[in-house]
């Protein structure tokens, strides 16, 4: 799921999918207006209430207005959003587009004079335990940032072409579990947990919590103090708890065995 500050800053976005329970529950920690094109059962009392702002694709008025499906893929992978659909979709909707009193956001960052030093372990490759897409980063040291793979290749954007890279990653251990037949997965997004925090090419262990639905999760250092991390692209990848120690963190590239 993607968090865009300024959504007017690109051509298009997507292909927009279906909501699933925990995407609405970190929308909303975010005070963003989560857009999406239809949801699982679970969701859809949480959507149709005052809980959150949110554009759905499966609702007849707004579904022209925003979303359109592209000829160059099969559905379900063709719905895309423009920001002029966007924009109209939040006015029909009536939709505030400022932050909400008293909103104070996750992250703490540098002020980019300095890089954060973490004095940590190296980490030139990371890669997750997701089954399917089987995704890693490796660090790119002439950017200083992590390059994002999946499925045996570069996660391309394809928009402009580029690689997606981030000066932060973030491993996120949160309590999750298969609801159904279908391998559909819950998450326990309240409470606290562990995890990795990733930046210049080295890792150090954090923690995270999350008092409510509606606050947002923040992170710490091993001294207790919300991590300070470099201004940048940040990716969060949240990992069921259970698999935590089936991720992967290699000090060298060559040490890494590639998918």
């Amino acid at each position: 799921m993607g968090f865009f500050d300024d959504y007017t800053d690109a051509p298009k976005y997507g292909s927009v999918r279906s909501c699933r329970l925990y995407y609405a529950h970190i929308a909303k920690e975010y005070d963003a207006i989560y857009t999406h094109y239809g949801q699982a059962d679970i969701a859809k009392s949480y959507l149709n209430s005052d809980a959150i702002d949110n554009i759905n694709g499966l609702e007849g008025s707004i579904e022209s207005v925003v979303f359109y499906r592209s000829g160059d893929r099969p559905a379900p992978h063709n719905v895309f959003a423009t920001p002029d659909g966007i924009a109209a979709g939040i006015e029909k909707k009536g939709y505030r587009t400022s932050y909400a009193d008293g909103y104070t956001g996750h992250f703490a960052f540098s002020d980019g004079e300095e890089p954060v030093d973490l004095n940590g372990a190296p980490a030139a490759v990371m890669q997750t335990p997701f089954p399917a897409s089987k995704s890693w980063f490796v660090y790119d040291e002439a950017s200083g940032t992590y390059k994002r793979f999946q499925y045996k290749k570069e996660h391309i954007d394809g928009e402009n072409g580029e690689q997606l890279a981030f000066t932060n990653v973030i491993f996120q251990f949160v309590p999750g579990r298969v609801i159904d037949g279908k391998g559909r997965m819950e998450f326990d997004t309240v409470g606290n947990g562990t995890g990795k925090y990733f930046t210049g090419g080295k890792y150090v262990d954090i923690t995270w919590k999350k008092a409510d639905l509606n606050s947002p999760s923040y992170f710490y250092d091993g001294n207790g103090d919300q991590l300070v991390m470099n201004p940048g692209k940040t990716c969060i990848c949240m990992i069921r708890a259970d698999a935590a120690d089936n991720i992967g963190i290699y000090e060298t590239a060559d040490a890494f065995p590639a998918p």
